[in-house]
Formats: structure tokens, C-alpha cells, sequence
């Protein structure tokens, strides 16, 4: 199977650090939170609360 997208739940220090090296690894990213990071990051970033499950369904 191969896939192209990939969803990385939480941007904390592990969440971001994960979430680029896969972008520079050519994968295309959607990091979710509930914060938008500070910094400007090179991925798609959507906020969301994990704990609500309808905001995981969209």
C-alpha cells in the first residue's frame, strides 16, 4: 500500500519535529492541535481538539 498524506495529531516539540522531517521527506502533512504554532512551519496546519471526536471526523 502506498499512501502520500499523512496526519500528525499534536505539535508539541515531537509532533513538529516528526511532522517536518516527513514534509522534507516529501510527504505531504496536515499537523492538528488545538494551539496554532507560533512559528511558521512548512505544512498544512488545521486546529482541532483531539478529545472531540466530530472535530476529528472532518
Amino acid at each position: 500500500m502506498k499512501f502520500s498524506k499523512i496526519a500528525v495529531l499534536g505539535l508539541g516539540k515531537v509532533g513538529k519535529l516528526a511532522a517536518r522531517l516527513l514534509h522534507d521527506s516529501g510527504f505531504e502533512v496536515t499537523g492538528y492541535d488545538t494551539r496554532t504554532p507560533r512559528e511558521e512551519l512548512p505544512f498544512d496546519i488545521a486546529r482541532a481538539d483531539l478529545s472531540d471526536t466530530q472535530d476529528l471526523s472532518r
